[in-house]
């Protein structure tokens, strides 16, 4: 009786061949879409490459213009710095030749001052006008004259008169002129003055609506004098506070 024989077979198990086999297979078909899809679009007319290309040299472009742009903006700063400059300096200059203006204005009115006590005689008036100051109110058209009168003789004894106030100035473009009973802030008696050495004369008005004042005349008349009175007329120059 014949006996049935049976064959072994042995085979050796490698997991990690069967997953490189897999992964090879995977790659080579994606590759071969990847190559389709170029041929595709090549066919199309799309250059994958010269497309990289020109959005390399795009984004170098995109760069040199935000250099560009920053440096431009860097500039126009500093123009608008040296303007801002410009500007301050010459307002600083507008103002210091104001003031300048001011003080000789303020020295020729002491000169004259002086002039008149030098000068003085028995024939001549005893009362001169030392000054005439303008200061700013607490309202836009609101301000306060202030005039200074002094005796030029020997002051032996008082002397008293009278003073009257005139704007002078345009309204409307066209000239125009103001006496003190129309501008006064407080109506009263006419202006009265007694006084040994010196007097300062305080007189707050407000300007009429449109008034542009340029010019003050101030007219003195001593009590016990006779021809005609002491009159002098002032720049209307607004000190600053």
């Amino acid at each position: 009786m014949p006996t049935e024989t049976r064959k072994l077979v042995i085979r050796v198990h490698r997991p990690g061949l069967r997953a490189l086999l897999w992964g090879v297979c995977i790659v080579l078909t994606a590759s071969a879409i990847y190559l389709a899809f170029e041929i595709g679009r090549r066919g199309a007319g799309y250059d994958s490459i010269s497309a990289w290309k020109q959005r390399r040299e795009l984004h170098q472009k995109i760069e040199q213009l935000d250099k560009r742009n920053a440096a431009l903006r860097a500039q126009l700063a500093e123009l608008e710095t040296g303007q801002v400059s410009g500007r301050q300096e010459r307002a600083e200059l507008t103002r210091s030749v104001g003031e300048l203006q001011d003080q000789v204005a303020q020295q020729k009115q002491d000169l004259a001052f002086y002039r008149g006590i030098v000068s003085a005689n028995a024939g001549g008036t005893s009362v001169r006008i030392h000054r005439v100051t303008i200061v700013p109110g607490d309202a836009p058209d609101r301000f306060n004259l202030r005039v200074v009168l002094v005796q030029t003789t020997r002051a032996e004894r008082n002397v008293s008169g009278t003073m009257t106030l005139t704007l002078e100035g345009l309204e409307q473009d066209k000239p125009a002129t103001y006496p003190l009973e129309r501008v006064a802030a407080e109506k009263g008696d006419p202006l009265k003055f007694s006084f040994r050495y010196f007097e300062d004369i305080d007189e707050p008005i407000v300007l009429p609506a449109g008034f542009r004042p340029a010019k003050v005349h101030v007219e003195v008349r001593v009590a016990d004098r006779t021809g005609e009175p002491l009159t002098e007329t002032f720049d209307w120059r607004v000190q600053e506070t």
